[in-house]
């Protein structure tokens, strides 16, 4: 399965004018020592030029940049010209807010305020800034300063800073993977085993231009002032009790101060293979991997994961030892491997692009019904070694046989992927390794430079005396370092490990990481108070993350650090988390976080670190278990602070004329399932949306953009409108013939990861009211207001209701002989003392019915013995419905006298004894099975009875009966 992940950044345009002076605010690209003015000035004759309030001077050493980007490479500045434009020198400390036509502006300072068609004119004094109007109907901005006290217009105000304001144009192009076709029939024939966009995208900041048609239906645009940008919380210092961030650092006489030790971290064993042990023998240090039992499907893979890298080639060997019954080589892509799926058969949507022995080649991706394909000399035996190119520009992979003759080519590879061998009998490979290894991400390879190449800084702020160490010139404001080094995202995922020297605290200091929107904007001067999107631990021991519950943003864990002491962070991407140690001992971790992220420090005053010993391991084969984890949990919903009340499930808005958007805090997109939750209407005051939002709004928490804006929304109003961006007309919303809805009525969202669809219902399934196509993910649900309105959101649901995700009844397989259906629920047993097996013809552990799937079956008699579980999807293809619990059965069961069954336990005796697991006459027994963690549960009267692990999926629902019992099933709870 191709999991859909946001979709990396193909092409990013910056066109940035100067339009008013930045007093010493210079940006630095540290480059081998070489500094780059982070600027491209306008020329005399650039139309700006004329609202400027002086027409002589310098800039005063105020620049800004241009940079051009492509994929996800780092940006390295250069400059469309290095004269000086007569503009304004704001000799006097004014910051000039000028008159401009751009539909796009960007402000590069901490606080922005943006209104729709709102002439502004005002001025702060205490500050000294000017503000003056934009010509564009939508998009007005105000600015302010960095530090952590408010001005009179609610900013933090800078003391001495000047800051300018400019003209940007900001286009993203973004590519979503393609998705997975429907899984087909199973072939009947012997030869093979088991029978068998690109999208323009504006800036999210920025709103598009009003629509001011008498026909447009309402919401109408406002002219309330949008301050949501970047949302400033500093105006909770002083308001309660909260740790000051340049609180007093305690002082040590030199003989006291810890002393700087070497560090030696824990090296993480990262396992060469990922594979089931149960299934597959690999020697210690071989690469010998031998199949050991046959006739079941099992996927052996490399743990090497091949992302996609321009002009990149990868190449590796492999022997084929012994072949058996049938073998599939070749790779597998990210999401079933992380997903430890290593069960698949190669009819089901195992996420492969395979070339089996017998000469068919095998993905999900091949056009038509059958996901395979014979070509012709393709086939190879025991002894045979394979070539394996993987090329990354035209995204093919050739297999060659040892006398470089192709056998076979599969195109059109989704990135990122893993060298693989799927197994049937007991076969064996040997695995060759790379033929180039320079490149190659294999798992006992790291790429160490030791050194970040790149740091971002603001040069008023900051010395780097010399290379990666930093002084801090300003006291008692805020300013943020970004080591310019993306990690967790295609080019660099895996483990990472740096280390910070702390030579100097004179006030506060936070150390940590720094999420990509605010890196790429460029937000330097963010206090930990505002939205800094960072993870942070301070000196004072408080670690700081917007993810933590509650209206405080930081926490106190007792882990301080001081002058003289040196952190080592590590960053695993695979789970997610950020653990920081200071002299082996962690100090915390960090939990769920959101990649990817640039290595980042936060100083208040005088402060002085120096980074070092940047290095990249491999990936992990499973999340790490830490001691004494600092978990964060996320908030349900996020929401505008003030604007929304929430009492439990009930989202109510208190603020009315103006808009805002809740969004449900789950991401949706990361894997290719069906989804679904409700929303009751409680109230409707003046207008009301409901549906998903694009990740690129909620992760940058702009909460207040309207429906004629870039909102980056799928939206079905409650007037019977739908609104989508991205559809091909002037106006980007559209009335629907009878998809109003009102007060009272129940919202039935369905959002479906595979066609990329998302459809409305109200009050059931029956009534469909809407669909919106080629939605952009990830996204979040989210419910958009204009008045007063109120609504209650229903818990979310994956495929749980498996009945209606396949829209169809009930299906049961089973032997006529021995079974009778008495309606759509119930089975009997009609003959005595025989061994027979019915299951439910839907797959569990596919792509359409995965996460967490319940069932519940009650006894109606019991005469015999009864087996109730799940059955093995190729040991059902066999429809060998009379085996026994004593044969390779391929189930998991629970039977009425308590015992679990399952052919893979260890031992001879492949059943045991559970104490009060059993059941009898009138019992209903739930199982719920967790396709993701591969884990089947029994419950009875709510108190969990039997756990299966390890779950070979996909299998089906199924029962074993032996006497005349009757039984009845049904989905769900």
């Amino acid at each position: 399965m191709e999991i859909p992940i946001p979709p990396l950044l193909s092409s990013e345009r910056y066109s940035w004018e100067l339009l008013g002076g930045i007093s010493g605010n210079e940006y630095i690209y540290d480059v081998k020592k070489a500094s780059t003015p982070y600027a491209s000035l306008v020329q005399p004759s650039t139309p700006s030029s004329s609202n400027m309030m002086s027409s002589s001077g310098s800039v005063g050493g105020s620049m800004i940049v241009m940079s051009n980007r492509v994929g996800g490479e780092s940006a390295i500045p250069t400059l469309n010209n290095t004269q000086t434009s007569p503009i304004n020198t704001n000799n006097n400390n004014n910051n000039v807010l000028y008159n401009n036509n751009n539909p796009m502006m960007v402000v590069p300072t901490t606080s922005m305020m943006m209104t729709h068609n709102n002439t502004m004119m005002m001025t702060n004094n205490n500050n000294g800034m000017n503000y003056m109007t934009t010509n564009h109907p939508s998009s007005s901005y105000m600015m302010g300063g960095g530090t952590s006290s408010p001005s009179s217009f609610g900013f933090p105000n800078n003391s001495g800073l000047n800051n300018s304001l400019m003209n940007a144009s900001f286009n993203i192009q973004q590519s979503l993977n393609s998705l997975i076709p429907q899984q087909v029939p199973q072939q009947t024939g012997n030869s093979i085993p088991l029978t068998n966009n690109m999208a323009n995208v504006n800036n999210p900041s920025f709103s598009s231009p009003s629509m001011q048609s008498p026909t447009v239906p309402p919401p109408f645009m406002n002219n309330s002032i949008n301050n949501n940008n970047f949302m400033t919380q500093s105006g909770m210092i002083g308001q309660q009790p909260v740790p000051t961030p340049y609180s007093q650092v305690p002082s040590y006489p030199s003989s006291q101060v810890p002393q700087q030790l070497p560090y030696a971290l824990p090296q993480l064993q990262q396992p060469k293979y990922f594979y089931e042990k149960g299934e597959i023998d690999i020697a210690n240090d071989s690469n010998l991997i031998v199949k050991k039992s046959a006739e079941s499907y099992t996927s052996v893979f490399m743990n090497a994961r091949l992302v996609e890298i321009p002009s990149m080639t990868y190449a590796w060997k492999t022997k084929v030892v012994t072949l058996d019954s049938w073998i599939g080589v070749g790779v597998t892509s990210d999401s079933v491997v992380q997903g430890r799926k290593h069960a698949y058969s190669p009819y089901d949507e195992h996420g492969g692009y395979l070339l089996s022995g017998n000469g068919y080649i095998w993905s999900e991706f091949i056009d038509g019904a059958n996901k395979y394909k014979q070509v012709q000399g393709s086939s190879f035996a025991s002894g045979d070694i394979l070539i394996f190119e993987l090329n990354c520009d035209k995204k093919e992979l050739t297999i060659y046989n040892n006398k470089n003759v192709k056998k076979a080519r599969l195109t059109d590879i989704k990135f990122p992927v893993y060298p693989s061998v799927m197994m049937h009998g007991k076969e064996s490979i040997e695995w060759l390794g790379f033929i180039e290894t320079n490149q190659m991400p294999s798992a006992n390879t790291s790429h160490n430079s030791r050194n970040f190449e790149q740091f971002l800084y603001l040069n008023y702020h900051i010395n780097e005396p010399e290379p990666q160490r930093f002084v801090k010139k300003t006291e008692a404001s805020y300013t943020t370092i970004f080591a310019n080094t993306p990690l967790g995202d295609d080019k660099r995922y895996g483990i990472f490990r740096w280390k910070v020297h702390i030579h100097t605290i004179n006030s506060w200091i936070g150390v940590g990481v720094t999420r990509e929107s605010i890196v790429k904007d460029l937000f330097h001067e963010l206090s930990p108070f505002d939205n800094h999107g960072s993870y942070l631990l301070s000196q004072n021991g408080y670690a700081w993350n917007l993810f933590i519950e509650g209206s405080t943003k930081y926490k106190s864990i007792g882990s301080k650090f001081y002058t003289g002491d040196v952190l080592t962070f590590e960053l695993n991407c695979f789970t997610k988390e950020l653990s920081i140690f200071k002299e082996d001992v962690k100090m915390t971790t960090f939990s769920d976080v959101q990649l990817p992220v640039y290595p980042s420090v936060m100083m208040h005053s005088l402060e002085e670190v120096e980074f070092s010993d940047f290095e990249q391991a491999s990936l992990t084969s499973k999340p790490i278990s830490y001691d004494n984890v600092l978990n964060y949990r996320a908030p349900k919903y996020l929401i505008q602070p003030n604007v929304f009340d929430i009492n439990s499930n009930i989202l109510r808005k208190t603020v009315a004329d103006s808009y805002s958007t809740a969004f449900v805090n789950l991401l949706i997109g990361q894997h290719q399932k069906l989804v679904r939750w409700k929303i009751k209407v409680i109230s409707i005051n003046s207008w009301l949306g409901v549906g998903v939002t694009n990740s690129s709004i909620v992760d940058r928490h702009q909460f207040t953009f309207s429906p004629y804006d870039q909102h980056a929304s799928y939206l079905l109003s409650h007037n019977g409108y739908v609104w989508d961006q991205y559809m091909d007309s002037a106006n980007k919303y559209k009335q629907v013939e009878g998809s109003s809805f009102a007060v009272g009525d129940t919202i039935i969202v369905e959002l479906n990861c595979v066609t990329k669809e998302i459809s409305f219902y109200k009050n059931n399934m029956t009534k469909k009211l809407a669909t919106l196509t080629n939605v952009k993910f990830p996204v979040y649900p989210s419910i958009m207001c204009h008045g007063r309105e109120a609504i209650e959101y229903s818990d979310f649901s994956e495929s749980t209701d498996v009945a209606l995700v396949r829209n169809k009844v009930t299906e049961f397989v089973y032997d006529t002989s021995h079974i009778q259906i008495v309606d759509a629920h119930n089975i009997k047993k009609t003959s005595a003392s025989a061994y027979t097996t019915v299951f439910v013809n839907t797959p569990l552990g596919t792509t359409y019915n995965s996460g967490i799937i319940k069932w519940k079956v009650k006894i109606i008699s019991l005469i015999s013995w009864i087996g109730l579980g799940v059955i093995m999807r190729d040991v059902a293809d066999d429809h060998n419905f009379g085996l026994s619990p004593y044969d390779s059965h391929g189930s998991y069961l629970l039977s009425g006298n308590g015992y679990i069954w399952n052919q893979f336990m260890e031992g001879t005796n492949k059943y045991e004894q559970l104490q009060g697991a059993s059941f009898s006459n009138g019992d209903t027994i739930v199982m719920v099975l967790d396709c993701d963690t591969q884990e089947l549960n029994f419950y009875k009267s709510g108190k969990n009875i039997a756990t299966f692990s390890n779950v070979k999926i996909p299998v089906y629902p199924s029962f074993k009966l032996h006497g005349t019992e009757q039984l009845e099933f049904s989905w769900g709870e």
